[in-house]
């Protein structure tokens, strides 16, 4: 099962987790279990992931909507990608401090 999941996820990319419990007919956590998915909170309105140093990487609405969010290794986010296609990617310099962003529309702005 846990490929069958892996391979839908790879050809829909932008499925959600409250899909693939409809479409799997499995639990939420059960499908978690299966990917490894160790970090995470449920509650009625929302799914939030963890990647191991406690940061949020996932959140999903109970509307379907998403966020994926990615760090680099000091913990500052450097994407952001939303469900319906949106995006925003971030720079740093060595200090931690925000020196480039461009996202989606095509804005990019030095700061």
């Amino acid at each position: 099962m846990k490929d069958k999941i892996l391979e839908y996820i790879k050809l829909n990319p932008k499925t959600s987790y409250n899909d693939l419990v409809k479409i799997f007919g499995l639990p939420l956590e059960g499908i978690f279990k299966m990917l490894h998915i160790d970090k995470y909170n449920i509650e009625d309105n929302y799914i939030e992931i963890y990647n191991n140093n406690g940061y949020i990487i996932y959140i999903e609405y109970s509307s379907g909507d998403w966020i994926k969010y990615e760090y680099d290794i000091n913990g500052n986010t450097i994407k952001d990608e939303y469900s319906n296609g949106e995006w925003y990617k971030y720079e740093y310099n060595t200090n931690g401090e925000l020196i480039y962003s461009e996202n989606s529309y095509g804005n990019k702005r030095n700061y």
